[in-house]
């Protein structure tokens, strides 16, 4: 975990941090049940308390809410909805990565800063194109 001042503007900025999705698969598997038998999470990062997950069928985003984080909100966007994507790497005096996810559902466009260093650039965007290119 980055602590000090780093950690504290990550939080702040929304910088994500890739986490493993084997471990979120698990979790959104069996603590909270809320994937389908045959999806698999493909990818996920972590700000704070939440999380965004990319799985083979749609992409969610877990809020978690409040002081004792007992309160969650779930966002789930259905791949068939996803119409586009958008990646800006970071630049030399940049802190994190931007995805873009473009939907034509009432969600509009969906947003994840990634953490500089701390989330693999080149494997998010191969995901995207899994996901949206034929």
């Amino acid at each position: 975990a980055v602590g000090g001042i780093g950690g504290f503007l990550d939080w702040l900025g929304d910088d994500a941090h890739e986490i493993d999705p084997q471990g979120v698969q698990q979790r959104l598997q069996a603590e909270t049940p809320i994937l389908l038998p045959d999806e698999v999470v493909d990818a996920a990062f972590k700000c704070g308390r939440d999380m965004f997950v990319h799985t083979n069928k749609r992409v969610i985003f877990v809020d978690v809410q409040g002081w004792t984080g007992k309160k969650v909100e779930y966002l789930s966007v259905p791949i068939r909805f996803c119409t586009g994507f958008e990646m800006k790497t970071a630049g030399k005096f940049d802190r994190d990565s931007e995805l873009r996810i473009y939907t034509d559902c009432s969600v509009g466009r969906l947003n994840q800063d990634l953490r500089k260093g701390k989330a693999n650039v080149e494997r998010v965007w191969g995901v995207m194109q899994h996901k949206f290119l034929p």
